[in-house]
C-alpha cells in the first residue's frame, strides 16, 4: 500500500511543507500531485494520475500547513446588524481603532475566514478546531458579508456583546495572500476526486507522520448555471477521512451568480462494503443550489464535520439526499450546522437511514402544514421517509440555536423529527441556556424569533398516544426538548389525550412541582367556540387514581398546566384545580376546568338559567392570599353565527383558607337563553377559568359543585 501527496498550495505562492518541485507531480512527497489533477470537465473515474497508478488500499494525503501560519488576522470585528430573525446576509465590520483590517474580496484573494477556537469554543461543544466560513464578492475594506446571522445575531452580538464599533470585538483571520489558490471553472460543469480504486483521501498533514494543519480547496464559477461536483461517478471508490479539509466555494468578484454544487458521496457505495466517512468543512457563500448526497452502502457511517453558511437567495435550505439502505441501515451525522440563511431539508423519501445532529445555528422553517411552528428540519411532503428504521439523534452537549424566518414570524420554534424516532442526549442547550445565557426566547426585542423553544409535541391523534397506550412521568426535571402535550383539532370543545399511566416517582403529587409542557400554537379567542385540552391517565404510580392535566387555551406559546383530580378535603368531596408549581418559563398562571353541565327542565320564557360554581380556595403557602376564578359558559343557539351563544363573568375572588366547607358561590347568568323558535337547550359547556399568583406554591382550587340551575 502506497502512499501519495496531493499539495493544495501548489499553484500559490508558497507550498506545502517539503514540496520542492511544482511541474512534475507525480505524488511523491517533493513533487506532489495538484488538485488541479483530480478536477474534470468529464464525469469518468480514473485509477491513475499524470502516469501514475493507483491500488487498492493506497493513500491519498493533502499537505496542510498550521492554523497559526496559514491564516493571518485581520483585527477584531463587531457583528452589524440587530435583527432578530433570519436574513439573508450579516456582516462583520472593524472595531474602532482596528487598522488590520481588509476584507476586500478579489479573484485571487481567498474568501475563507475563520474565527479561532479558543475564541468560540463554549458556543460549539464537541468541535476543536476554528469555526470556518465564507465571504463574499460584496465584501470590501470596510466589511465582510457572511452568510452567519444565525451565529453573529445571538453569539457575537447578543450574547458576546461585539454589537457595535465601540465594543471590544472578536479577532478575524483570512487565508494569507501566499497561501491563496484559488480554481476557477467557466467552461462547462467540473467535476472532482471520482477515483474508481480503493484509496482513502486525509488532509491536513503537515510534514509524513504529523496531521495537525489545515488543506483548503477553494473554488468558484465564472459563467451561470455551471457547478461543481464531488465524487460524482458512479464508479468511484474513494473513502473520506478529511475533517482536516475546508472546501469553500464564494462568489468572487468575477463570479457570475448562478453557481450551484453538488456533493454526491453515496457513489462510494461502488467501494462494496461498509466504510466510515468523515467528509471536508463546507463553507459555502453563493446564490444558487446545493445538492448532498450521501450514505449508499448498508452500513456506512458518514460524518460531516462542519457545513457554514450556504446559498445566499435562490433556496433557503441546503437539499439532503440521503440514500436508501437495506440491513443495518446507514448512519449521518452532522457535527455543526451553521447558517443564517438556509434550514437541512429533506428531499428524497429513504429507508434505514440515521441521522444524527450537532450544533446547529440556522434559520427555521416555518411548517404551513403545523400553523404556529417552526423547525429546525423541514421534510418536504412528498418525500417523509419511513418511519420503520428511521431517526433522529440530538447530539450530548450540543446548542441548538435558530432565528424566525422572517420578521412576521413569531411562532414556536421546535426541535423535533417527522421522520422516524427521535432521541435527544444529555445536556442539549437551546438559547437561554449556557452558553446563550443572555438570548432567551420569548425575552427582550427579539426574544419571539429565536429558539427551539421545545421539542415535538404529543397528542391525541397521535398514532404513539392511542387510548390508554402511553405512560407521562409528572415531576419537575422535564427538559425544554420533552415533547409537549397539544391542544389539536378545531372541532371538539374538549379534546381528550389519554395515557394509560402517569408516573410520579414515589412523589406525592398533591405537594410537588411539574413541568410538564402543553403548547398552544395559536390563542383562543374568548367569543370563539370552546377548544379545551384535558390530558388524562387511568392511574397514577402513587395512589393509583386518575390524573388530569388542564391548560390555557387563551395563551399562546408553552405553559405548565394545572393538575386535576379528585378529592375529599375536610369531609367534602372536592375536584382540585392544582397550580404546577412551577413559574419560570410559563406563558401562563392561568388553567381552565371545562365541564359540560346538564340543564334542568326550564320554561323558556319564564325560568331564567345560570351557571352556578361552588369553590373553595388554598393558597399552599400561607392560606392568606385570596384567588380568584372567572365562567364562561356557551350553549346552542342557532340564530347566531356558530351556533351558539358564549357569556363571559368578571374575575371573581375566592375567599382564602383552603376549607371547602366555607366556599364563594361564583354565578353566571345565562341571559340570552332562548324564549321561543328553538328548542330547549339541554347542556351547557361550562369553562372555569383558575387564577393562580405568581409564585411557586402548591396553590389549590377546591371546586365543591358546579351545576346549571334556574332561578
Amino acid at each position: 500500500m502506497a502512499t501519495y501527496w496531493i499539495d493544495p498550495f501548489l499553484e500559490a505562492t508558497t507550498q506545502g511543507a517539503g514540496t520542492t518541485d511544482t511541474s512534475t507531480k507525480d505524488g511523491s512527497y517533493a513533487a506532489p500531485f495538484s488538485l488541479n489533477d483530480f478536477i474534470s470537465t468529464s464525469n469518468s473515474s480514473v485509477s491513475s494520475i499524470n502516469g501514475t497508478s493507483f491500488s487498492n488500499g493506497d493513500e491519498l494525503r493533502m499537505k496542510g500547513i498550521a492554523f497559526g501560519t496559514l491564516f493571518g488576522s485581520e483585527g477584531n470585528v463587531y457583528g452589524d446588524g440587530s435583527l432578530g430573525y433570519a436574513r439573508n446576509t450579516s456582516d462583520l465590520k472593524p472595531v474602532t481603532g482596528n487598522s488590520t483590517f481588509d476584507g476586500t474580496a478579489s479573484d485571487t484573494t481567498s474568501n475563507l475566514f475563520a474565527f479561532q477556537n479558543s475564541d468560540i469554543a463554549s458556543y460549539l461543544p464537541n468541535w476543536s478546531h476554528p469555526l470556518f466560513f465564507a465571504g463574499n464578492e460584496h465584501s470590501d475594506s470596510n466589511l465582510v458579508r457572511t452568510l452567519l446571522h444565525s451565529f453573529i445575531y445571538p453569539v457575537i452580538r447578543e450574547q458576546m456583546g461585539h454589537n457595535s464599533a465601540g465594543s471590544t470585538g472578536i479577532e478575524l483571520f483570512r487565508v494569507k495572500d501566499e497561501y491563496a489558490n484559488i480554481i476557477s471553472y467557466s467552461s462547462s460543469h467540473h467535476y472532482s476526486f471520482n477515483i474508481s480504486v480503493k484509496v482513502t483521501l486525509s488532509a491536513g498533514w503537515t510534514s509524513e507522520t504529523e496531521q495537525n494543519g489545515y488543506s483548503i480547496f477553494e473554488v468558484y464559477g465564472s459563467t451561470n448555471f455551471r457547478y461543481f461536483y464531488i465524487n460524482s461517478s458512479s464508479t468511484t471508490k474513494i473513502k473520506y477521512d478529511c475533517e482536516r479539509l475546508i472546501f469553500c466555494q464564494a462568489e468572487h468578484p468575477g463570479a457570475a451568480s448562478y453557481q450551484g454544487l453538488y456533493v454526491e458521496f453515496n457513489e462510494s457505495d461502488s467501494r462494496g462494503e461498509a466504510t466510515d466517512h468523515v467528509f471536508p468543512v463546507f463553507a459555502l457563500n453563493f446564490f444558487y443550489i446545493s445538492n448532498w448526497y450521501y450514505g449508499g452502502y448498508s452500513g456506512d457511517t458518514c460524518v460531516f464535520p462542519m457545513i457554514t453558511g450556504g446559498t445566499e437567495g435562490y433556496d433557503d435550505y441546503i437539499r439532503l439526499f440521503p440514500s436508501s439502505t437495506s440491513g443495518s441501515g446507514a448512519t449521518t451525522t452532522f457535527k455543526n450546522f451553521i447558517s443564517g440563511r438556509c434550514y437541512p431539508n429533506f428531499l428524497r423519501s429513504y429507508s434505514n437511514h440515521a441521522h444524527k445532529f450537532g450544533n446547529m445555528y440556522a434559520k427555521a422553517y416555518n411548517d404551513s402544514s403545523a400553523s404556529g411552528t417552526q423547525k429546525l428540519l423541514r421534510y418536504t411532503a412528498s418525500y417523509l421517509p419511513t418511519l420503520s428504521g428511521n431517526s433522529v439523534t440530538y447530539l450530548q452537549n450540543s446548542v441548538y440555536c435558530a432565528l424566525s424566518s422572517s420578521g412576521t414570524d413569531s411562532y414556536d420554534i421546535v426541535l423535533d423529527n417527522l421522520g422516524g424516532t427521535v432521541t435527544y442526549e444529555s445536556g442539549l442547550k437551546n438559547p437561554g441556556i449556557a452558553p446563550l445565557a443572555s438570548v432567551v426566547p420569548g425575552v427582550g426585542t427579539y426574544g419571539d424569533y429565536i429558539g427551539p423553544v421545545m421539542g415535538g409535541v404529543e397528542t391525541s391523534t397521535s398514532s404513539s398516544l392511542a387510548l390508554f397506550n402511553s405512560t407521562k412521568t409528572i415531576n419537575a426535571s422535564q427538559n425544554w426538548y420533552d415533547p409537549k402535550l397539544t391542544r389539536a383539532g378545531f372541532f371538539d370543545p374538549i379534546n381528550y389525550t389519554s395515557f394509560g399511566k402517569f408516573i410520579l416517582g414515589g412523589s406525592n403529587y398533591r405537594t410537588t412541582a411539574h413541568n410538564v409542557g402543553v403548547n398552544v400554537n395559536s390563542a383562543l379567542s374568548s367569543t370563539a367556540a370552546p377548544q379545551f385540552l384535558v390530558a388524562s391517565a387511568e392511574h397514577n404510580d402513587y395512589d393509583g387514581k386518575p390524573i388530569s392535566l388542564i391548560g390555557d387555551p387563551y395563551t399562546a406559546g408553552t405553559h405548565f398546566p394545572s393538575l386535576m383530580y379528585n378529592d375529599t378535603v375536610s369531609s367534602t368531596d372536592v375536584l382540585v384545580g392544582q397550580w404546577c408549581g412551577t413559574t419560570t418559563g410559563n406563558s401562563s398562571t392561568q388553567s381552565w376546568i371545562p365541564l359540560d353541565l346538564a340543564v334542568p327542565s326550564y320554561t323558556a320564557g319564564s325560568d331564567d338559567l345560570r351557571a352556578k360554581v361552588v369553590v373553595a380556595y388554598a393558597d399552599g403557602s400561607s392560606n392568606s392570599a385570596a384567588g380568584s376564578i372567572l365562567l364562561r359558559a356557551w350553549h346552542r343557539d342557532t340564530t347566531q353565527t356558530g351556533n351558539f351563544r358564549v357569556y363571559s363573568s368578571s374575575a371573581t375572588t375566592v375567599s382564602a383558607g383552603g376549607d371547602p366547607s366555607s366556599p364563594t358561590t361564583v354565578t353566571l347568568n345565562l341571559s340570552n337563553v332562548p324564549t321561543s323558535g328553538q328548542e330547549d337547550i339541554t347542556s351547557v359547556c361550562l369553562g372555569i377559568r383558575l387564577d393562580f399568583a405568581s409564585n411557586t406554591n402548591i396553590q389549590k382550587y377546591y371546586i365543591v359543585s358546579a351545576d346549571i340551575e334556574t332561578y
